[in-house]
């Protein structure tokens, strides 16, 4: 049963960044349905310059949902000089934020990050109940750091209602730091993607590889890869494209391997685009080569396209695919053994048409949008004793 207008829950958001990357695209699917089963969504945003091109901003006032600005910061940090400055300032001025609510009236303060406080200051202070989303290990991905180590970790979670973690590998990971409180794994939900364009006359394997261009996710070992097929087994018939933007000096080493290896006829790297659904539809196999991916919305995301997915083994890509069956899983590090693997799919138009297949119906029957705001809203209704 939905509620009336009147009885609408009330769930403040707290975002941690404005760009579109994973977590914000999460979490504007995730509102945009939960909002659909009575649920009425208010995102507080940090007041740091907005993100350049199509950002969460622009997506919020698309779709009306308000928005409000407060100073949020993040208290992991990648600088040991940094975190210790950051976490002092985040806690210095969170009178301003406790200000921008003032006058208004929330039900449930949800923060879409283990990165900031904010949300929990503010639920202690609005006297409700606070969902605290996990969607990054912090450390292991993003080299993130907390001011006074591990320790802070385990007095920084106590007290929350409730945790949601992306997967089971997040949940183990912070397992440690939670005490007694409970973890619940809810998969990230991925809305339908537009379907691949067959082109069974097509002379080359098209790969992709989406993300931010940084160390963790890995993209010089597809360039290696890729490298091993075209120089030394002299397997041309593919393109790999590689689409992001990242850290500057990572993807300049990026483009610099692929001039050294003259890779420049099968490798082409466009930068961020924002159509990133309309160019899968071109692409045959989609790479997820993170040494710790939280998730796999990506991975997903390739798989609801009708592509098939080669990962690596790091983090929660395994939770996903199911190696030979659903898509395939290589070692993560070993460069020849993904070249193996993307060769297999560059001879064997069968083995990929399956596995894209096989693929396919698995996101539909586990990873879409739907399961996650059921999930997520049937949490709201435990919490706040109210049927969603």
């Amino acid at each position: 049963m939905k509620l009336t207008t009147k009885d609408k829950i009330k769930v403040l958001f707290v975002a941690h960044y404005t760009d579109l990357y994973g977590a914000n695209n999460s979490l504007l699917q995730m509102m945009l349905e939960l909002r659909d089963r009575g649920v009425a969504p208010t995102v507080m945003l940090p007041l740091s310059p907005e993100a350049k091109g199509r950002n969460l901003i622009d997506e919020l006032k698309i779709h009306d949902i308000p928005y409000i600005k407060a100073p949020i910061h993040l208290v992991k940090w990648p600088s040991r000089l940094k975190v210790l400055p950051n976490y002092l300032l985040a806690i210095s001025e969170l009178p301003s934020a406790f200000k921008a609510l003032e006058g208004k009236r929330f039900d449930l303060v949800h923060s879409n990050s283990s990165t900031v406080t904010t949300g929990a200051y503010l639920a202690r202070r609005l006297k409700v109940p606070h969902v605290w989303h996990l969607r990054e290990f912090g450390d292991l991905d993003y080299n993130l750091r907390t001011p006074f180590g591990k320790w802070f970790q385990k007095v920084l979670y106590r007290g929350a209602n409730t945790f949601v973690a992306i997967s089971d590998k997040i949940r183990n990971h912070y397992k440690p730091y939670v005490g007694k409180q409970e973890i619940r794994r809810i998969y990230n939900g991925v809305k339908p993607m537009l379907p691949r364009v067959m082109d069974p006359g097509k002379p080359s394997v098209d790969f992709c590889i989406v993300g931010l261009l940084q160390p963790t996710k890995c993209q010089l070992d597809v360039l290696k890869a890729a490298d091993i097929l075209a120089n030394e087994r002299g397997v041309r018939n593919f393109r790999l494209t590689i689409v992001g933007d990242g850290d500057p000096g990572y993807t300049g080493e990026l483009k610099n391997y692929i001039r050294e290896k003259g890779l420049e006829d099968v490798v082409e790297m466009t930068g961020r685009i924002d159509n990133v659904p309309e160019l899968l539809t071109r692409m045959d196999v989609g790479v997820v080569a993170s040494s710790h991916e939280a998730f796999g919305r990506v991975t997903v995301e390739y798989m609801l396209t009708g592509m098939a997915a080669l990962v690596s083994d790091g983090g929660a890509n395994t939770e996903i695919v199911d190696d030979g069956k659903t898509g395939l899983v290589y070692r993560s590090g070993d460069v020849r053994n993904l070249a193996d693997r993307m060769e297999s799919l560059v001879k064997d138009g069968d083995l990929l048409r399956c596995l894209a297949e096989a693929g396919k119906e698995h996101a539909e029957n586990n990873f879409t949008s739907k399961a996650n705001s059921r999930a997520i809203g049937a949490l709201y209704a435990e919490l706040l004793g109210k049927e969603i």
